[in-house]
């Protein structure tokens, strides 16, 4: 079984590469019970992909698959549709995305979906996301992945951890689409766009 990591990199340099690598390897611990040293610098970039941001995907089990860089550009996602799946599992990063495939055809018209797992707010079909009030930025205590810009923004006091409900949306102004590449702000929807 495939696993996959995205990591951003910004004129030549990988951002926040440690947490990545230490994904990566508690992953691997995880599902094939071997302990995993990835190694990748700043040199592994090739020279083509060294200004502006780049998205490297990584492609790995017990050893690195395969690794692509591309430009990066975010998409469009003015809408989405609260869909639920109380069954789903992806507490780690498979690079098997079929259900999120599945959940996308549920959408109805919105440009991404947002997950409903038991009754509370989770994630995108590709990011994490962060509700502000204009004052505070505020992640779901429930996630699919615990992605590692999530983590970042509760280390460092820029998020704090809350329960979400959909009925809890109305109560924020705005809605961030965050993940390895995307900073809040980047992509932003108010909360009237956020459709059950």
């Amino acid at each position: 079984m495939n696993l996959l990591e995205t990591i951003k990199v910004t004129d030549g340099h990988f951002q926040n590469l440690e947490a990545h690598l230490e994904r990566m390897n508690k992953s691997c611990r995880e599902l094939f019970g071997l302990k995993s040293s990835f190694i990748l610098n700043d040199m592994n970039i090739p020279i083509s992909m060294r200004k502006g941001v780049v998205k490297c995907r990584i492609v790995y089990n017990t050893s690195i698959a395969e690794i692509s860089y591309s430009a990066y550009h975010p998409k469009k996602v003015n809408s989405l549709r609260m869909v639920s799946c109380d069954d789903i599992d992806y507490h780690l990063k498979y690079a098997d995305r079929s259900i999120f495939d599945r959940l996308l055809e549920l959408r109805d018209g919105c440009d991404d979906i947002l997950i409903v797992k038991n009754g509370f707010i989770t994630d995108t079909s590709y990011s994490n996301v962060a509700f502000s009030d204009g004052k505070s930025l505020y992640v779901p205590r429930t996630f699919l992945l615990n992605g590692c810009k999530r983590r970042w923004l509760i280390e460092t006091g820029l998020a704090r951890e809350v329960s979400i409900t959909p009925a809890d949306i109305c109560s924020f102004e705005k809605v961030h689409l965050i993940n390895a590449m995307l900073e809040p702000g980047e992509i932003t929807l108010y909360s009237d766009k956020v459709f059950f």
